[in-house]
């Protein structure tokens, strides 16, 4: 009886150590970096300076670095390769959506233009974050305005 029990006791032991605690798995706070971008399922190639992108999120407020390899160096809308800079650091705040779990939303600060705070929905899954949205958005292929469905993808640092 005691060979039972001590064999019933390892195995809710082990059972209780293995349990995966989903609260921590599907959260959003740390730094996640861009993995993969896919427009209308087309699949770009990211490159290695735009791999630098990365969102960090802690505790309500986050940031996301923007980093460019090319830029507009005279002002006369002719973009030159440059080396990889860090061009924009947007500050955001983020909360959960009541009722859809492991969904967040994040606002990010209307002061970096004049236009309206944006919003971005995103969905946490394990070690994989994704956000998806559709309309106009910049081509990595020409740098130009195209209308589409983007996805993007994140993992955890």
């Amino acid at each position: 009886m005691k060979k039972l029990l001590l064999v019933l006791s390892l195995m809710l032991f082990i059972y209780a150590c293995s349990k995966d605690d989903s609260s921590d798995s599907n959260s959003i706070e740390g730094r996640w970096n861009i993995s993969s971008i896919t427009i209308d399922g087309k699949n770009f190639e990211i490159s290695p300076c735009h791999l630098k992108l990365h969102y960090i999120f802690n505790n309500g407020k986050g940031d996301v670095y923007v980093y460019q390899d090319e830029m507009d160096t005279n002002g006369d809308g002719v973009w030159t390769t440059v080396p990889c800079y860090q061009s924009e650091v947007i500050t955001f705040s983020y909360s959960a959506i009541p009722d859809r779990p492991n969904h967040y939303i994040i606002t990010a600060s209307a002061s970096r233009t004049e236009e309206e705070p944006e919003e971005l929905e995103f969905e946490v899954s394990g070690n994989k974050l994704t956000t998806s949205y559709e309309g106009s958005i910049n081509s990595y292929e020409t740098g130009q305005p195209i209308s589409g469905m983007r996805i993007d993808t994140y993992s955890r640092d």
